[in-house]
């Protein structure tokens, strides 16, 4: 019964708290056998933490699906508490997002939002900080700066220094490569007027 599904689905987030592949496996298990009993909630909890194993396990394909699942019980739920952590799992957890950039972006984007309106700052800094790495790393200096300010000025506000420092390295950074490229760039346009002339 419903007693047995909560002591399983215990059992399952107690395994996890060890990162052996064998209690992660035992973990899955006990997720699964939770998820085939239960109604939207269970199965919303039971695919976030066996997407969250998985991912723990380096299975990326198996942790995503999880995830999305999760995301899907969620939205079925209408539970921006449960959106957002889905988001954020698929969003922050070794995925199969993670070489896809543009799907990463939209993915941290509405992260970011639901963070916004859940009124999680600190989960909305990581995901402005993952923005702007995100821009950064595609050669978009000036939203990269842009996500890194928002990411600052919102770490300021809760008091979390080591936020704040971290994205204003990152802001210098980006600030710096911006300059470079706009600097390269000059040179690069004289070296062919001179070369023209």
């Amino acid at each position: 019964g419903r007693v047995e599904d909560e002591d399983r689905a215990a059992q399952g987030v107690a395994q996890q708290v060890v990162v052996k592949p064998e209690l992660l496996r035992k973990a899955i298990h006990y997720h699964n056998k939770h998820r085939e009993n239960s109604d939207a909630v269970g199965k919303f909890v039971a695919h976030l933490n066996m997407g969250l194993a998985y991912a723990l396990l380096g299975e990326r394909e198996a942790a995503t699906v999880n995830h999305q699942y999760a995301l899907r019980y969620a939205l079925q739920l209408h539970s921006l508490e449960g959106q957002s952590l889905a988001i954020g799992s698929l969003s922050f957890s070794t995925g199969m997002y993670e070489n896809d950039p543009d799907k990463m972006r939209v993915l941290v984007e509405r992260y970011a939002e639901l963070c916004g309106a859940l009124k999680q700052t600190k989960n909305q800094v990581s995901a402005l900080r993952k923005l702007g790495i995100i821009a950064s790393e595609a050669g978009n200096s000036d939203e990269s700066i842009s996500y890194f300010q928002q990411a600052i000025d919102r770490a300021r506000a809760q008091g979390d220094r080591e936020a704040e420092k971290d994205c204003s390295v990152r802001l210098g950074i980006a600030a710096g490569q911006a300059k470079m490229a706009d600097h390269l760039s000059d040179v690069l346009q004289r070296s062919v007027l001179k070369g023209a002339g």
